[in-house]
């Protein structure tokens, strides 16, 4: 009987699973066309730390042109806040630094377990965007969603 009921069990699991992969597959996903720039766009390139403290919940994240699928990403809880020069990320915390270069804005983002990530920022829409560099890879210099260097492209909602 236990036997059986195991069964049943992983077959029910299998079911969810491919029913989830079809919907990911086959979805009409906005996921990376949200990175893209749309005409009427309000895009912020410059602005300082004090005009993104606060708590952003993560809309949208991808890397190398793949992005998490706008149906995950609405289920998500994953948060970020930002007070003063410290930020914390679902158990994750550091410092960031933000600098203007040019008409830019870029950011260090130094974790407390001593790993730096080069990124670049904007406000798009009053969303926070993230384009965060690998440990030991240079900043990133567009927020372009096809790409292959491994930069990782985050967009948050401001809660």
């Amino acid at each position: 009987m236990f036997e059986a009921l195991v069964i049943l069990g992983l077959i029910a699991v299998a079911g969810i699973v491919a029913a989830v992969y079809d919907a990911i597959k086959n979805q009409d996903d906005d996921s990376v066309a949200a990175f893209g720039e749309q005409p009427g766009d309000n895009i912020q390139s410059l602005f300082a730390l004090d005009d993104i403290q606060g708590e952003w919940k993560m809309v949208s994240v991808g890397k190398n042109g793949n992005f998490a699928p706008s149906m995950v990403m609405q289920n998500s809880d994953l948060r970020m806040v930002i007070d003063g020069e410290r930020y914390s990320v679902n158990g994750s915390a550091g410092k960031i630094v933000l600098m203007s270069e040019g008409t830019s804005t870029i950011m260090d983002q130094l974790d407390d377990n001593g790993d730096t990530h080069l990124c670049i920022v904007r406000l798009r829409n009053d969303e926070l965007e993230i384009c965060q560099g690998e440990v030991g890879d240079s900043r990133p210099v567009d927020f372009n969603p096809e790409r292959s260097d491994d930069a990782s492209l985050t967009r948050f909602a401001r809660i």
